[in-house]
């Protein structure tokens, strides 16, 4: 049987001590690395009793039965909203009887970005009052942009929570900052796309929690027969340790588990993608071009009379794209390519 590591074409580069102007020219927006050095935090300082000593009455809300592989093959029949404090959910962990998995709600925010206002909406609006202290203990590294930070959350769980394989809408790049336990981390290029079954952003949605950014295929128990492409996937992977500080560029799509009973990091949401009237326009273009193309190709046979016809013409447009995305990385390509030069 297959397991996520037979994914695995290599490691991800491990670095130290980067500079800026270091990490800008060789990393960001590029590929992944995972840094260690000054500022990494230690995993004595972020045990389950110095985390719940510190902020352990903080008030939680978070998704409980959505994130394990038993609860997307049967449709998320038990998906309920759970709430209680860190304290509650921290014991809950360690006892192993804790369905949810806090990761990726607005209760687990705790800064939010205050140089660039325009991404202070959606999830990023302002920290959770009860883990707003962390921002202190959890400062910005200094290779990064601090004008990029849009928020910064914390992450608990156990080898019970896993979060499927999917990457960040909007563009986020992403640091990830182990602080206790560990964690393997599958990460694909955007490249890779086409092989990882995302859902299409216009099919419906019969179940609850399936969303167009988190794959349909389970890389736990790959069924090839449902998903071929799903074999020729290849991914870099890490197995971080406390102290551990991992980032990818926006778009890489990230498989992740937890390795021990009870696990904390920081997941660091990053701004690398500014977009403008005009690029949003040139992107409409080439993708209005390239639908044009193909509407005039008999072997699609659109049939755009309908708002079912123009759904179906839409999905195999995105289809298209995705497969035709591994061979065009410029927007320069992407104009010749629909221009057909």
């Amino acid at each position: 049987m297959s397991t996520p590591t037979d994914f695995v074409a290599g490691e991800i580069e491990r670095r130290s001590d980067l500079s800026r102007g270091e990490f800008a020219l060789e990393y960001e927006g590029r590929r992944p690395v995972v840094l260690r050095g000054a500022g990494a935090p230690r995993a004595e300082d972020w045990s389950p009793e110095r985390l719940c000593a510190r902020v352990g009455a903080a008030e939680l809300e978070f998704h409980a039965g959505v994130f394990d592989e038993r609860a997307r093959a049967s449709g998320f029949p038990e998906a309920r909203l759970a709430r209680m404090t860190l304290a509650e959910y921290v014991q809950a962990l360690l006892e192993g009887r804790a369905s949810g998995y806090l990761f990726n709600v607005e209760s687990s925010i705790f800064v939010t970005g205050t140089l660039r206002p325009e991404l202070r909406v959606g999830r990023g609006r302002a920290p959770a009052p009860g883990l707003a202290s962390l921002a202190d203990e959890l400062p910005l590294p200094a290779f990064l942009r601090p004008e990029s930070l849009i928020y910064g959350m914390l992450i608990l769980g156990g080898p019970a929570q896993q979060s499927p394989l999917h990457y960040d809408l909007g563009g986020e790049a992403k640091l990830l900052v182990q602080l206790h336990g560990r964690k393997r981390v599958l990460l694909f290029a955007p490249g890779e796309a086409d092989r990882l079954y995302f859902p299409s952003w216009f099919d419906p949605s019969p179940a609850p929690y399936r969303v167009p950014h988190a794959s349909e295929a389970s890389l736990d128990a790959p069924d090839f027969a449902r998903f071929p492409r799903l074999a020729g996937a290849r991914a870099l992977a890490a197995v971080l340790e406390p102290g551990d500080r991992l980032y990818w560029p926006p778009l890489w799509a990230h498989h992740v588990r937890n390795l021990e009973p009870f696990t904390a990091a920081a997941g660091l949401a990053l701004e690398e993608l500014d977009t403008s009237a005009m690029l949003l326009r040139e992107h409409l273009g080439h993708l209005a071009r390239l639908f044009l193309k193909m509407a005039g190709d008999p072997r699609h046979g659109f049939e755009l009379g309908s708002q079912e016809g123009v759904v179906a013409a839409l999905r195999q447009l995105e289809a298209e794209v995705l497969a035709s995305g591994r061979e065009r990385t410029s927007m320069w390509a992407w104009h010749q390519s629909t221009l057909g030069a």
